[in-house]
């Protein structure tokens, strides 16, 4: 069986929709912070999904929004990350220091 898949009408989208489009877009085509807009323009070019914002200024718009999103993300990730990190390397040295500590006592 055949699944039946469903058509978009980009053209009809809302501004707002097709700026979540585009991005996904974006996405979908493995677009990285170290992307720069002609690079991105060259890869959407022909892509059915651009339809979804009407002007060349929109895509840009939503290209940069995507980029300062993405940003973003990376910078939340390494905090995250460094976070994890430091606690687990916290508990692992108090864990030590107990040990030490019972150890001396003996």
């Amino acid at each position: 069986m055949k699944r039946q898949e469903k058509k978009v009408d980009y053209e009809k989208m809302t501004r707002e929709e097709g700026f979540k489009c585009f991005k996904k877009l974006l996405t979908d085509l493995g677009v990285t912070a170290t992307w720069r807009w002609e690079d991105a323009r060259r890869i959407v070019q022909g892509e059915e999904r651009t339809k979804a914002l009407k002007t060349i200024h929109d895509q840009k718009q939503a290209f940069n929004e995507f980029i300062s999103e993405y940003k973003q993300r990376e910078r939340l990730e390494i905090r995250q990350k460094r976070t994890h990190v430091r606690k687990g390397h916290n508990s692992s040295s108090f864990e030590n220091n107990l040990f030490r500590c019972s150890r001396s006592r003996r």
